[in-house]
């Protein structure tokens, strides 16, 4: 009984976390798993991680980046790919952890709604002063 509370316990964060975060989800995505306490990008370097994504895509860039701070010393790994073998057609996944973001999409269309779905996470940290959470989001048409 004691084991059932603890686990409840540990879980009622990354819940709460999950529901704040669905409400800036237009339609939820087929995964959503977010790790709890993890941090991809602090609300501190969230300003700096949005420029260099815009940064990246006024280039149209795809493959694996890394983009060092001035401020920080550190490099945010930033890495954009199409892979139309391993993901559903028109799939997409976005991986956040410390420091590093994944967009991975089966075609232009499928990244073209990840990107969407980045934008409400972006929108999601900046209406609640949080960072963006290390997550996983895998998302697919329901035909």
């Amino acid at each position: 009984m004691r084991f059932i509370f603890l686990f409840m316990l540990c879980l009622l964060p990354s819940l709460a976390m999950s529901a704040e975060l669905k409400q800036y989800l237009a339609t939820p995505p087929q995964k959503l798993e977010i790790q709890e306490n993890c941090q991809g990008f602090s609300r501190e370097a969230l300003s700096e991680f949005i420029d260099n994504l815009e940064y990246l895509e006024e280039r149209k860039m795809l493959g694996d980046f890394s983009i060092f701070s001035p401020t920080s010393g550190e490099a945010t790994h930033f890495t954009f790919k199409i892979d139309s073998i391993n993901l559903k057609n028109q799939g997409y996944s976005i991986n956040i952890s410390e420091g590093k973001f994944e967009l991975i999409a089966h075609s232009w269309a499928a990244f073209f709604y990840g990107k969407q779905t980045l934008q409400q996470l972006l929108d999601f940290a900046q209406s609640e002063e949080k960072g963006l959470p290390c997550l996983s989001i895998a998302d697919w048409p329901n035909f």
